[in-house]
Parts: C-alpha cells; structure tokens; sequence
C-alpha cells in the first residue's frame, strides 16, 4: 500500500522537469532506499540489479556531471576529497622517502568516480524531489 505521503512524492517527480527516464530513476530511489551512511545510499535491491542505481555518467565525469546537475557543493566536496587524498599520500610519500607506485594514484583518482556513480541518483533525488542543500 502506497501512503499519501509517497503519492505526494510522485506527484513532484511527475511534475519535474527532467526526462522520462530520469523520473523512473527518481522513482526507482525512492522505492528502493534503505538507509545512508556517510551520504552514501543503501538500497534494498527488491530484485533490481545494482547496476541499475549506478549512473556511468557520474563515473566518467564525476565533478563535472554534479557541476552540469547544478549541484556545486557535492562538486566541491568531491575535488576536496580528490585533492586531499593526493596531498596525503604525496606527504606520506616524501616524509617516508619512498615513492609509491603509480596504481596508487589511480586508486585515488578511481574514488571519487566511484562514490559519485553510486551515489548520483540519490543526490538527484534529494537535490530535485526532497529540494535539499548538501555538502555530501
């Protein structure tokens, strides 16, 4: 049984202006999310394939699809998280006098691509549905 409060949700994803496709996502979300840690979101899958929660845009262009979805501030945060992981280990690596191989840096740059595909959607979601501001 749907609650009125979930008609209402619905109501305000048919009423945005996005595509089709982006409003099933929209959908998708609110149906399936479970809980977040971190601002991380944990779905209850309800037989969907996680790869359908995962946005390959997000992957690929991760600070400048939030920048192009007009949510800045999840930008920011991301190439903070992206500056500060280099800063460290670039620290760790002169205070250490070793040098770390090159997969280290790749593992780096590969962590902000992954939190954004996995969390992509579920911003869109609170940004567009919930109308909410958000660092992370």
């Amino acid at each position: 049984m749907i609650s009125s409060d979930s008609n209402s949700i619905y109501e305000k994803i048919n009423a945005l202006d996005i595509s089709d496709k982006m409003k099933t996502k929209m959908r998708l979300v609110h149906d399936n999310i479970k809980k977040t840690k971190l601002g991380m979101p944990e779905y209850d899958m309800k037989g969907k394939s996680p790869i359908a929660f995962f946005s390959i845009w997000a992957f690929l262009f991760n600070i400048m699809y939030y920048l192009a979805k007009g949510m800045w501030r999840k930008a920011i945060s991301l190439l903070v998280l992206s500056c500060g992981l280099i800063f460290i280990f670039g620290c760790a690596e002169e205070l250490l006098g070793i040098g770390m191989p090159e997969y280290v840096y790749h593992i780096i740059t590969i962590i902000p691509a992954v939190i954004s595909m996995q969390s992509a959607y579920y911003d869109i979601y609170r940004s567009k549905v919930l109308e909410q501001k958000f660092w992370w």
